[in-house]
């Protein structure tokens, strides 16, 4: 399984998705984020400004999931509507947007506004994983870790925690540490664990310093023995 202390969590979507038109509220979320009306032509001639939020503009996946994140969060005046976040992610990623295949994929994996879907979660985790997005390198690793939408793969799972570790991500620092001091997908190297555990709990990540904690404890415990 993943890592003590760690809760699981991951996103992907269905390969029959429906293109989705943005509502109302949504067209007045790309006006408040970028002046323009969503779902408009783009567009061009001279002396015309280009609307990068209208369909076919250049930012039209960023303003996408904009609005997804304003309505997963209840932001900018929305109220919280986990169903059309997750539409707008859908669109957003889609259009390449890695930020929302990771948002997407994690709404997947815990059905989240949309069903439950892990192996569309995991398909989501690693297209953003693999254009560079380090929470979702997390999480493909802890659904690697658990064979959920997947098999389970305890090596890949460790060289993604790492990509996430060496970029400061403190959960996948743990993730990596605990791989390391158990020998899983890897040869034990403790010194690399112990390293990789510290950073973590530097960050202030709470399983990382409970761990050290107790570690410490027992540490004292041995000693008191020994004198």
């Amino acid at each position: 399984g993943h890592a003590p202390g760690v809760a699981e969590s991951t996103i992907a979507t269905p390969a029959d998705a429906q293109v989705v038109s943005p509502t109302p509220e949504v067209t007045s979320l790309f006006a408040a984020f970028f002046g323009a009306e969503a779902g408009q032509p783009a567009a061009g001639g001279a002396g015309e400004r280009i609307d990068p939020a209208a369909r076919g503009g250049a930012g039209e996946a960023d303003a996408l999931f904009c609005a997804g994140h304003c309505l997963e969060r209840g932001l900018h005046g929305c109220e919280p509507d986990l169903e059309r976040a997750a539409e707008m992610y859908q669109v957003s990623a889609e259009g390449g947007h890695t930020a929302a295949m990771w948002r997407l994929a994690e709404l997947l994996e815990f059905g989240r506004g949309l069903p439950q879907d892990e192996v569309a979660a995991v398909r989501w985790y690693r297209q953003s994983a693999e254009a560079g997005n380090v929470q979702a390198m997390s999480g493909l690793g802890l659904m690697l870790e658990d064979g959920r939408g997947c098999d389970r793969n305890d090596s890949e799972a460790l060289r993604w925690h790492l990509a996430a570790a060496e970029q400061g991500q403190a959960l996948s620092q743990y993730c990596a540490a605990c791989c390391l001091a158990e020998g899983r997908g890897v040869e034990r190297d403790e010194g690399a664990a112990e390293r990789w555990l510290k950073l973590s709990a530097e960050a202030g990540f709470g399983p990382a310093l409970r761990r050290l904690r107790g570690e410490a404890n027992a540490q004292d415990h041995d000693d008191g023995e020994e004198a």
